[in-house]
């Protein structure tokens, strides 16, 4: 959450606290009650994303990820060049193309890519699982290779998830304030108003929790005053 939007959740609260510590003052009037209830289920619902948002965090670092390309790349040649060997001995020229790499191609194609070939090379291994014994490949090498492999595409397809998700709770979240505040703005300010003279204490109390709001408004209001005169003066 942005630190606007902590504001308006501590001054929520506030407003809250001072409602429930006065509840038989607007008891018998359904609509202070009702917007009362509207707001603690919106403060409760914001207190929920933002708890996901937070735990919405990437999967891998770069350096998690420098890491798995290197280990991907490297075992990667370590199955390929037997495979290589085996293919040119057999004059399988379609085997030949597909792992005929050198190490530096993971690093300068792009992520899915070296996952792809990876992928290639751990598959037609497998293939020829029994012949290539006789190359020095054993099952481990190629199961590292999958496991590696596995990592990789772990990391790799993480972000893009991670930022999709965390992008759904902030437009939840500004969805959110959205509501809480008119709940505030054209309900309980407009009825609190019914308390200035019966309840004055009550009245006082809640103007004196809605004012961290009530003073970030008033700077956007006279933000936006101060650039419509400069804006007339021109």
């Amino acid at each position: 959450m942005t630190d606007r939007q902590e504001a308006k959740l501590s001054t929520y609260q506030k407003v809250l606290n001072v409602c429930d510590e006065h509840k038989q003052k607007y008891a018998g009037i359904p609509a202070f009650v009702n917007a009362v209830t509207e707001l603690k289920q919106q403060v409760m619902d914001i207190q929920s994303v933002r708890q996901q948002q937070t735990e919405t965090v990437p999967k891998g670092t770069t350096k998690d990820k420098s890491s798995a390309i290197d280990r991907l790349a490297e075992l990667s040649l370590k199955v390929a060049n037997p495979v290589y060997v085996y293919a040119f001995e057999t004059q399988n020229n379609s085997l030949l193309q597909k792992v005929n790499v050198n190490k530096s191609m993971f690093y300068n194609i792009h992520d899915r890519a070296a996952l792809t070939l990876a992928k290639i090379i751990a598959s037609e291994a497998k293939n020829r699982n029994e012949a290539l014994r006789e190359y020095g490949i054993s099952e481990t090498d190629i199961t590292e290779l999958d496991e590696a492999i596995v990592q990789f595409e772990g990391l790799i397809d993480s972000p893009s998830g991670v930022i999709g998700e965390r992008k759904m709770h902030t437009e939840n979240l500004r969805t959110l304030f959205v509501r809480a505040d008119s709940i505030i703005y054209d309900k309980l300010d407009k009825l609190i108003r019914l308390f200035k003279t019966s309840s004055p204490d009550f009245f006082a109390l809640y103007g004196n929790a809605r004012n961290i709001v009530n003073t970030a408004a008033r700077k956007r209001k006279d933000k936006s005053n101060a650039v419509e005169e400069e804006s007339g003066n021109e």
